[in-house]
């Protein structure tokens, strides 16, 4: 028999697609306190949102007669009819977030407006919702939301730890403090204050209190203004380059938003400039008017839809070209202005001259009959059949402080010198892992790092692993304080070491995976780097570890070991064949 739902199954059926963890309850509250033109927003939670959230601000307030009308569905301010849709610049917008919330948790809402005499409040649990009544507050509004999910125990068992839904708000909070210099936000997590960040006077003194790392020092300024939009914000400096995407922030018309056309546009903008596929942080805020982007495209508001993307995109793309044209200038005005501190022997360069010596060497008969091996006519530096002391008798030589080249009778070997020692070192240390046998040496003076709030808590929640590779370390506040640590690993730089695991770990990793890139990231910071001189002996030592290895045909990222080059391709390239 076909029955229509009850309005309280239908709020909670809506609250599926709106609500799905304390984070998204954050970001409902904080967008109306938003809308409500308040310039001070308090945040407070408790057991990472699951127990409690409250949020208060000092906005305009709701009038009495409007209390009990908020908690129900599709009721808004801010859109009266569809053309408003087009128009909407408001952060919230859909009229449900209160009608959802309400429907899985414990609501109660304190408000006075500025010319009311009195604030009031209601209460609301399921669709019933208390009378306004008298109740002590300045003008603005509390909002405070308790036991989400109790009375639906099967959307409640699917929340995660504590601190990984505490670490999902922050997540989203973090946009909104950079979005928002002009409001003064606290964040409270368990009674204790973890942010007060006052009005700033712009994006770039904000940035400073919120976001850790040195690639928030000296960021470069990205404009554009034209094609009918304005484009603001800031990216860092090409060396601060990352493996993965972190601390990336997109805004529209200061909406916290993501769209990976934008992201595109953004590293197309920094080609040239970084290595193929590393990432940079950035933040960048487009304005422009609502008619020309659809925010209307889910109910998270998260996803937006251009009416010309293509536009959008190469806005971005040159606003970032422009910024580091800037920063190209000024980086070659310090060159030329300061000759005397350049160490020219770390320049790279190539030309006919150095390419006709680099030839005669490699081409000097007597060296090269005394150091090869004539006897190997399909010469396999990892044959079983090979004995090691034929090793001694191969040519080595290394070009560009990055890459071994081996010759043998009828093919010559480019050897990656890094992506070879970094497979050593991986397998090396993935034995030890699985024996637990991994070396520890005590540090004389422990190692104090700052890491940003996100990076702390994921130090935290996997600290038993950390642990396990032979890492010992005390936490305060934002400082990791290092006591012991893996003996490869000694003179390593500990803060790279540690952003670098991170970003290479997303947030839902299994303990398993994050075991493999932790072996990952140890062994890339105990190898040989590109650009370190070797000599002849331990050019020698790389390939006899690496015939040793399971695999060695691959670094642990993918990336290939070696390139062959038989002679017969370089005799067709000289056209000798």
């Amino acid at each position: 028999m076909i029955q229509k739902l009850s309005q309280e199954v239908v709020n909670q059926i809506a609250a599926g697609e709106v609500i799905e963890r304390p984070s998204s309850v954050v970001k409902e509250l904080l967008d109306n306190a938003i809308d409500a033109k308040s310039d001070k927003i308090d945040i407070k939670i408790k057991n990472g949102g699951i127990s409690y959230i409250e949020i208060s601000d000092n906005g305009i307030g709701i009038d009495k007669k409007d209390l009990a009308k908020v908690f129900e569905a599709h009721t808004t301010s801010k859109i009266q009819n569809l053309e408003d849709l087009n128009e909407i610049l408001s952060m919230g917008f859909r009229g449900e977030a209160l009608s959802t919330i309400v429907s899985v948790a414990s609501v109660s809402m304190i408000s006075k407006e500025k010319s009311g005499n009195f604030a009031y409040k209601v209460t609301g649990k399921g669709i019933d919702i208390s009378e306004p009544t008298k109740s002590p507050r300045d003008t603005g509004t509390t909002i405070i939301v308790e036991n989400l999910f109790k009375n639906i125990p099967a959307r409640l068992k699917y929340l995660r730890a504590e601190s990984t839904e505490y670490r999902k708000i922050l997540e989203i909070l973090i946009p909104y403090f950079l979005a928002y210099p002009e409001i003064h936000f606290t964040f409270s997590h368990n009674n204790k204050q973890l942010y007060n960040l006052p009005k700033a006077k712009d994006l770039s003194a904000r940035i400073a209190n919120v976001l850790k790392g040195d690639f928030t020092k000296n960021m470069l300024p990205v404009f554009f203004d034209g094609e009918g939009m304005k484009i603001t914000g800031y990216v860092a400096r090409p060396e601060h380059n990352f493996n993965k995407t972190i601390h990336q922030y997109m805004f529209i018309n200061k909406r916290p938003i993501y769209d990976s056309g934008v992201v595109r546009a953004v590293s197309e903008g920094f080609s040239r400039f970084i290595p193929e596929g590393k990432k940079v942080p950035f933040i960048i805020n487009l304005e422009m008017k609502s008619s020309l982007v659809d925010i209307n495209v889910h109910p998270k508001k998260e996803e937006v839809r251009f009416m010309n993307p293509f536009r959008v995109y190469s806005a971005v793309e040159e606003a970032i070209k422009q910024a580091l044209k800037e920063y190209s200038v000024q980086e070659t005005t310090t060159f030329r202005d300061k000759p005397s501190e350049v160490n020219y022997k770390k320049q790279s360069s190539y030309n006919v001259s150095s390419g006709l010596k680099f030839s005669e060497q490699l081409l000097k008969n007597k060296e090269v009959e005394k150091n090869r091996v004539d006897s190997l006519p399909n010469a396999n530096l990892f044959s079983e059949s090979e004995q090691e002391e034929q090793q001694e008798q191969f040519a080595y030589y290394q070009i560009f402080n990055m890459y071994i080249i081996v010759q043998f009778e009828n093919e010559i070997w480019i050897v990656d010198q890094h992506a070879a020692s970094e497979r050593i070192f991986y397998e090396k240390i993935q034995k030890q892992y699985k024996k637990d046998t991994v070396e520890i040496q005590n540090l004389l003076i422990p190692l104090e790092i700052e890491l940003s709030d996100v990076e702390i808590l994921f130090v935290k929640e996997n600290k038993d692993v950390f642990k396990s590779f032979g890492f010992e370390f005390e936490i305060k506040n934002n400082f990791i304080k290092i006591s012991e640590v893996p003996s490869i690993l000694v003179n390593s730089d500990f803060e790279k070491f540690f952003k670098d695991l991170i970003s290479e770990s997303e947030s839902q990793k299994d303990v398993e995976k994050l075991e493999g890139d932790m072996i990952s990231v140890i062994a890339c910071h105990a190898s040989v780097r590109a650009g370190q001189h070797l000599s002849r002996e331990e050019m020698k030592e790389i390939l006899l570890q690496l015939k040793k290895c399971d695999n060695s045909t691959t670094c642990p990222h993918g990336r290939p070991i070696i390139w062959k080059i038989s002679k017969k391709e370089l005799d067709k390239k000289f056209q000798r064949i």
